[in-house]
């Protein structure tokens, strides 16, 4: 039994589970791939109720969250379509074929795709339906995980064939740069091909773009004409839409009742942009009677289904204390929440909160895990500040290799005052040996780069002879560059300010179906 048979065993189980309400295609799948006749197809369905109840096993293993038998699995179906197979050929195929000891999770559903598009991709027998179905799949990552270049192969198929919910996708991917180079006019380009066709959504892009002059002229006249052509077809987004341009008197004379009748039915229609929207204006008293309890309870319903503006509206709230009693621990929880979507000055804000106990108590493992988190994603600022906190123990444990390891990660980045910080460890002995030519390598390259402190400390090296020969006239020189530099300014503190935010307005915002 060779490899390529043993892996045609497992290739069997993915045709099954993943066209197991399309007899078709099953049959186009093993005719071809397993090189099995057409005349013994019917033998290989009399096979499909044992496989099953192997997939119906998946299931239930997966539903309680328990490690599923994997060998067994495989044993069982090897045996079935391979009877002479040998226990050692069983566990070659196991162990090389890296997707299938994955079952349980999404790869498996990948590893799927991976092989249709290894067979010959053109000439699959499924529709622009199904080639936009498993695109928008890959797209938001539902049943596979997120893949924006295999979501753009299968939605370019199905757009090759009209499909315009593929189309309107597709203006996706260029609008936001998802698999492909952000493009506006490309994006504007497939969402007209797709209105054209009369999608709602693609309409109510359409609105969208001419109003907030995405690519064009503002042209509010044509953002209206396209969202009420969305709207006549049901599209809540394009209700929303339409209720602000009411309220707001947009070109049209400004009529509270039509607007608050179309805001309130797109809110019972479940649009979540809608639902915000009303919960603050309920919040504000406007164009409605003022009920912040009850404004808060529509936020609070649309943050626990895990909308991302509601949640970071609520973490702001309850950190002001303006609006609702300020709670830290409620305001933390909310930040928690919206943190792998958030900036980073919202991320050091949750370090912060670990580091002094706002909201939960002293954590420094945790305040170090955030701390560093921010570091590893590049930014100099947040690794200069942690070598800093390291340096002092400022939120996490005092530790001076690794406040030098951060000042090096800021400082090759160019980080002038990272580079002084760099400069004073090597000549002082912090974190590593004093070593007097790396301390006056860095000072001088600070200088370099406009630090009136290392100009100032290589002034002194000049004037006191440490390292280099004294020399009077190249220390004036570095004070008075010094004396006139203009520095650049870093805070030990968190360059998160939250009171510097506001909530982002009600109005129309750059966001489809």
């Amino acid at each position: 039994m060779d490899g390529n048979n043993i892996n045609g065993t497992i290739w069997y189980f993915f045709v099954l589970v993943h066209f197991k309400n399309a007899p078709d295609k099953q049959y186009y799948y093993l005719c071809k791939d397993l090189s099995i006749k057409p005349e013994d197809y019917v033998s290989v369905q009399t096979k499909n109720g044992i496989a099953e109840c192997v997939v119906d096993k998946v299931g239930m293993y997966q539903k309680e969250n328990v490690p599923f038998p994997l060998e067994e699995t495989h044993t069982i179906i090897s045996k079935l379509f391979f009877p002479d197979i040998e226990d050692k050929d069983i566990i070659y195929s196991i162990n090389n074929t890296a997707d299938y000891v994955r079952t349980c999770n999404k790869e498996l559903t990948n590893s799927i795709n991976e092989i249709q598009l290894k067979s010959d991709p053109i000439n699959l027998p499924i529709t622009d339906k199904d080639e936009f179905e498993l695109g928008n799949k890959y797209y938001y990552g539902v049943e596979y995980l997120q893949d924006y270049q295999k979501a753009l192969y299968w939605l370019i198929k199905s757009c090759e064939s009209g499909n315009y919910e593929a189309q309107n996708r597709l203006g996706d991917c260029y609008r936001y740069g998802h698999g492909v180079k952000k493009d506006i006019d490309l994006a504007f380009d497939w969402y007209m091909k797709s209105a054209d066709q009369g999608f709602a959504p693609a309409q109510n892009n359409i609105g969208v773009f001419y109003h907030l002059g995405i690519g064009r002229k503002v042209d509010l006249n044509y953002a209206f004409d396209w969202f009420m052509q969305s709207y006549e077809q049901g599209n809540t987004g394009a209700m929303y839409n339409l209720s602000i341009y009411y309220l707001k008197g947009y070109i049209v004379l400004a009529d509270l009742h039509e607007g608050l009748d179309l805001l309130k039915t797109s809110v019972e229609s479940g649009n979540e942009q809608a639902i915000l929207c009303y919960g603050k204006y309920l919040i504000n008293g406007e164009y409605v009677d003022k009920n912040v309890i009850e404004g808060i309870k529509y936020i609070t319903k649309l943050a626990e289904k895990g909308n991302f503006d509601a949640q970071e509206f609520l973490a702001n709230q309850y950190y002001l204390g303006k609006i609702i009693n300020k709670d830290l621990e409620k305001s933390l929880y909310w930040f928690l929440k919206i943190s792998p979507r958030s900036s980073f000055e919202v991320q050091n804000h949750i370090a912060e909160c670990f580091a002094h106990g706002y909201g939960t108590q002293v954590d420094y493992s945790q305040s170090k895990y955030w701390f560093e988190m921010l570091g590893e994603k590049g930014s100099s600022i947040y690794q200069l500040n942690l070598g800093w906190r390291y340096l002092d123990g400022s939120g996490v444990k005092k530790d001076k290799k690794r406040a030098l390891y951060w000042f090096e990660k800021a400082a090759d980045q160019g980080d002038s005052e990272a580079q002084f910080q760099l400069g004073e460890c090597y000549e002082k002995g912090i974190g590593c040996a004093k070593n007097l030519e790396q301390a006056f390598t860095w000072y001088k390259m600070s200088a370099e780069n406009n630090c009136s402190d290392a100009m100032n400390r290589l002034g002194e090296f000049y004037e006191e002879g440490i390292f280099v020969e004294a020399d009077i006239d190249y220390a004036l020189y570095w004070y008075d560059k010094a004396e006139n530099a203009e520095n650049n300014e870093y805070s030990n503190s968190s360059p998160y300010d939250i009171d510097g935010w506001s909530p982002y307005d009600e109005g129309i915002k750059d966001v489809d179906e």
